[in-house]
């Protein structure tokens, strides 16, 4: 087992690191760090992978406000890359080295709802609408949460599916104030157009928090594709 830091230090509220230390093999059930040997063109080659479940997001439409819906929410990974992106060996890495209070923002994201295809027996879809209730609220019908497109993740280290989807939702379909389950902590943000629009066209430190792939991709699908429908 690698060696384990421990400290603490962060000026985000309600947020401490206590440190940082290597997975050991099988330990966790949602990440598998593998390396595959192969042949290819003749030469032997190694490459180092993870091995994660497929996801799925959704574009979600609040016709009743015109509000775009996302979800805030605070990503480990995202805030581990942004404080230790000058350190090259993590074992090494102490909490208390940080020199001042890390801003509030970072680690956290605006995503799309979303969530890990890895329930048995439920398609897709079905797996999408129940994210969508529990991490929003909207208790949308099945055949509203429509499929998009589908595409790779990270293809140099997973190589993970995930397919988007669109819903539309009103007022009457929030049920509650969602916000996920067991132990997530998620915020939703609805903006309108114009909001959503200047959030994916900036550098990430200029945004109100960081936006992975699938959101500014969804954003703008909706932006060129559907949007002009509506305006017609």
């Amino acid at each position: 087992m690698a060696s384990e830091s421990t400290g603490q230090k962060s000026g985000q509220s309600g947020f401490v690191l206590h440190g940082i230390r290597a997975l050991n093999q099988g330990e966790s059930k949602y990440v598998k760090p593998v390396r595959m040997n192969f042949t290819l063109n003749g030469r032997t080659r190694a490459w180092d992978c993870l091995k994660v479940h497929d996801s799925v997001a959704c574009v979600i439409y609040n016709t009743t406000r015109n509000k775009l819906v996302y979800v805030k929410q605070f990503r480990p990974a995202v805030y581990l890359s942004t404080v230790t992106k000058n350190q090259s060996d993590l074992s090494e890495f102490d909490p208390n080295t940080l020199q001042e209070p890390v801003d509030g923002k970072i680690g956290y994201t605006m995503e799309l709802c979303a969530g890990l295809a890895d329930k048995k027996g439920m398609t897709r879809q079905e797996v999408m609408r129940e994210e969508i209730v529990e991490e929003t609220g909207y208790d949308v019908p099945l055949e509203s949460v429509k499929f998009i497109n589908s595409f790779r993740g990270s293809t140099g280290l997973t190589g993970t599916m995930m397919d988007l989807f669109f819903a539309e939702v009103t007022d009457d379909q929030k049920l509650s104030t969602g916000g996920g389950v067991d132990d997530e902590a998620i915020e939703v943000l609805e903006l309108d157009v114009e909001e959503a629009r200047k959030t994916i066209y900036c550098r990430d430190e200029d945004a109100p928090y960081s936006r992975p792939p699938a959101m500014l991709f969804g954003t703008c699908w909706f932006l060129n594709e559907y949007l002009p429908k509506l305006t017609k």
